[in-house]
């Protein structure tokens, strides 16, 4: 038997095994299903671009449809990648409906690649080779500086490791067509694969992580915060007298458990305490202001948020230590 039908052979099964270890991952019940099914959408957009290559070596004059096919598959692997890094090192990630954005091109050149001429397949092949690159990347950074178990930490970091041979090669096989470079593919993209198996085996727990699991330096929660910040300065959501956790959270599209864990960590505040804040300083500024000198404390007080003027001057009190009557007078304002 040649070495390269052996390589080939080999690779072939490596292939098959990350369908296998894709299948299983997609199934598995236990703990947080959403980090497991990415990873095996990960595992699928590898074996299909890899197929190709092991395709070619074995069949040399096989379809021509193979190299279409694996490009749907390329463009697959980068944003799998990315979406199963932040599930992985984040309780609070979700599946959305904007997430399929991100497989829009692969999704596209299922369609269109029927149609495109012959030429268009090594731009589409470099474009493709990018788009891994900028998601590869795009998954270290946002891996790093999270809060998340060792065992989790040192899987995310081997790989992303092992992505890097795999770009390199797969950036080499765009400028050397040669059947040296199928071999060297799918040899590389076998050990890889066996690689990452052994470790997966090895760190199970990793790609089991418990559900209910909340750290309070998660990133999705950080995010959050930053989101409530934005919300309420932007469209001062707070000056709604009837605001509630719950309103908020319905506002946002999130869980009112997390919205308040974001707000304790972002603000170091609880909600109501949050509240008044902002409150009392939407009243300092009209307070402040000459174009609302024909406005009463009343009405200030209806505008700031309160629903009622007792509950604006007792906050007022506590964080200005004076009246909104003495703080105006004492701005000029009459």
């Amino acid at each position: 038997m040649q070495p390269t039908t052996l390589i080939a052979i080999l690779s072939a099964l490596a292939t098959g095994h990350a369908l296998f270890l894709a299948a299983y991952l997609w199934s598995y019940a236990e703990g947080r299903r959403l980090p497991n099914r990415l990873l095996a959408a990960l595992l699928l957009a590898l074996a299909v671009r890899i197929g190709k290559s092991v395709i070619i070596t074995l069949f040399p004059e096989s379809s021509e449809a193979w190299p279409a096919i694996a490009l749907v598959g390329l463009f697959g692997i980068g944003p799998a990648l990315w979406l199963y890094s932040r599930a992985a090192t984040s309780s609070l990630f979700r599946w959305k409906a904007a997430c399929y954005l991100h497989f829009l091109p692969s999704g596209l050149l299922a369609v269109v690649i029927p149609w495109m001429p012959d030429a268009f397949f090594f731009w589409a092949y470099a474009l493709g080779n990018s788009h891994l690159l900028a998601y590869w990347l795009l998954s270290i950074r946002n891996t790093r500086g999270t809060a998340v178990a060792a065992i989790t930490a040192r899987w995310l970091f081997w790989l992303h490791l092992a992505f890097l041979p795999i770009l390199l090669v797969f950036i080499l096989q765009l400028f050397i067509n040669s059947m040296s470079i199928y071999v060297a593919v799918t040899a590389l993209a076998a050990a890889t694969l066996y690689a990452l198996s052994f470790l997966a085996l090895r760190w199970r727990s990793a790609l089991h992580p418990p559900s209910g699991t909340l750290l309070s330096d998660d990133p999705e929660l950080l995010r959050l915060g930053r989101r409530i910040q934005r919300v309420f300065e932007e469209q001062k959501l707070y000056t709604d007298p009837n605001l509630t956790v719950a309103k908020l959270a319905a506002h946002l599209q999130e869980q009112a458990y997390l919205v308040s864990k974001a707000v304790n960590l972002h603000f170091g505040k609880t909600f109501p305490e949050l509240l008044h804040a902002y409150r009392i300083r939407e009243a300092e500024r009209l307070l402040q202001s000459p174009d609302a000198h024909h406005l009463s404390i009343e009405a200030i007080a209806y505008d700031s948020g309160f629903n009622s003027l007792s509950a604006f001057y007792a906050a007022f009190k506590k964080i200005k230590q004076t009246t909104p009557a003495e703080f105006r007078n004492a701005n000029g304002i009459s």
